[in-house]
């Protein structure tokens, strides 16, 4: 049988996962892994907690389970796979099935042929035209130069002041890390809340949880300029003309899917400007396929293509582009629920699904929600708040959407909501659903004086059980 060649451009998640998976599905394939910088399969969600100090050893973030640093000798000696770091691809030449790609220390251009090609080009750095913007000091928080520059600040403990650009998942862990390094920190977010995956009644609580711990926050405002002396950030100007006085700012108002390759290759994209794949991670070509934050996946609960760029749904993507490699289309990716979950000084706050917001954008009217606040276990077993918002369709009484805040377990409730959508039960399933309860874990549903009764259809309940009960 002739040899299949498989070449992957990206070697973070997704392209480290589909070049895992597609050895382990053909031993004899020859696999060449294509990476920009140095380093491999990123553990990129980590990248804050590392910054702020949560552990110390860097090499954390590249590690296996097992512990092994997934460098180019282990993806050499225990995967087979060739992987080309500090190596740039120039050109995808789709005719000729080659690609074009350059040493970036060298200079020196190789020409590499593939049967199968995935791309996981990720998503860049957004960085607009703000006068100033150039100025030293100013930063992103996407790679692990970003990472490792803010992590030698923090260290060094020079910088007393710093204004971070965006109050999304990756903006208000990068606050936490900064404060816990003794830094003050201001965020400023053009939107009229935080974390806009939640409500707004919701988003406020956390403000107010960042605001307690000396967080300065301006919501609705947009930065005008960065103000900088001998060439260094000093302030940071809003479009109200106020100033803020600081010596670091790290942009993170989202990262657009880094889609210029496919783009110049001809390859169809969204209105997001990803790369359009199929159920399979097909692209437009089909023999190119495409996996992670350069790509446009469908909404499981709109059937619409959005942006997700999350770390779990890459890998989950780049298992389906690997194995369709190799197998042909064998397997499909159904898309997202726009789950999500992120820690913010001793708060959690996490959502699956739909906001209300989210609701009116996509012009639903057959929906109701309710608010719940109660603690996630027992009081003597030290319990912890958490207050609880769900999005249900009136129609058939299933979840559309679930949103949670507070110091208790955030997790086990989405993860719980989560699945809840993934099988479309109702209201009424969950209330009768047969969930884990012991004291040290979560809160009886006895005690909560929940109704034995089921939920009648035409109802939303007003209460439900933290025990894992929603």
């Amino acid at each position: 049988m002739e040899q299949k060649k498989i070449i992957v451009i990206g070697g973070s998640a997704a392209g480290a996962k589909a070049a895992a998976k597609a050895r382990r599905l053909d031993e004899f394939a020859e696999i060449t892994l294509i990476q920009k910088s140095t380093d491999l399969s990123m553990a990129s969600c980590g990248y804050p907690y590392y910054v702020g100090g949560l552990f110390n050893d860097r090499n954390q973030l590249l590690c296996t389970p097992a512990g092994i640093v997934s460098d180019s000798v282990f993806f050499d000696k225990a995967k087979a796979i060739k992987s080309l770091v500090e190596t740039e691809v120039l050109s995808i030449n789709r005719q000729q099935k080659k690609v074009v790609c350059r040493e970036l220390k060298t200079g020196n251009e190789l020409t590499l042929g593939y049967d199968k090609l995935i791309i996981s080009t990720g998503a860049r750095p957004n960085m607009p035209p703000i006068p100033g913007i150039d100025l030293d000091g100013i930063t992103n928080l996407l790679t692990m130069a970003d990472t490792d520059y803010l992590r030698r600040i923090c260290d060094e403990k020079k910088i007393h002041q710093a204004v971070v650009i965006g109050g999304g998942l990756i903006g208000v862990e990068t606050c936490e890390a900064l404060v816990l390094s003794g830094i003050k920190v201001t965020v400023v977010e053009a939107l009229d809340q935080v974390l806009t995956f939640l409500d707004w009644d919701l988003a406020k609580l956390v403000e107010n949880h960042m605001r307690a711990k000396g967080v300065e926050i301006f919501t609705s405002k947009g930065v005008k300029e960065f103000i900088g002396k001998d060439g260094k950030l000093a302030a940071v100007k809003l479009a109200d003309d106020t100033v803020i006085d600081c010596e670091l700012a790290v942009m993170v108002i989202g990262v657009p899917p880094n889609g210029g390759l496919a783009t110049a290759a001809g390859l169809a994209t969204g209105k997001f400007g990803g790369i359009s794949v199929n159920q399979y991670m097909q692209t437009s070509d089909p023999d190119i396929y495409a996996a992670g934050d350069c790509v446009e996946i469908p909404s499981r609960i709109s059937g619409k293509q959005v942006f997700a760029p999350m770390d779990d749904m890459a890998n989950l993507e780049g298992r389906v582009a690997g194995e369709n490699a190799i197998n042909g289309n064998c397997v499909t990716f159904p898309g997202a629920y726009h789950t999500g979950i992120c820690k913010i000084f001793g708060f959690s706050a996490g959502s699956t699904g739909l906001s209300i917001k989210a609701a009116e954008r996509m012009g639903l009217t057959n929906y109701q929600s309710a608010v719940n606040a109660s603690p996630d276990k027992p009081g003597f077993m030290g319990a912890d708040l958490l207050v609880s918002k769900m999005l249900v369709n009136t129609k058939d009484q299933r979840l559309l959407g679930y949103q949670c805040v507070g110091p208790g377990d955030v997790s086990k409730q989405i993860a719980t909501a989560a699945m809840a959508m993934l099988g479309k039960l109702t209201v009424e399933d969950l209330v009768n659903a047969d969930l884990p309860y012991a004291p040290p874990f979560s809160w009886d549903i006895g005690h909560r004086g929940l109704e034995k009764k089921p939920v009648r259809r035409q109802t939303v309940f007003p209460g439900w059980s933290q025990s894992g009960r929603i």
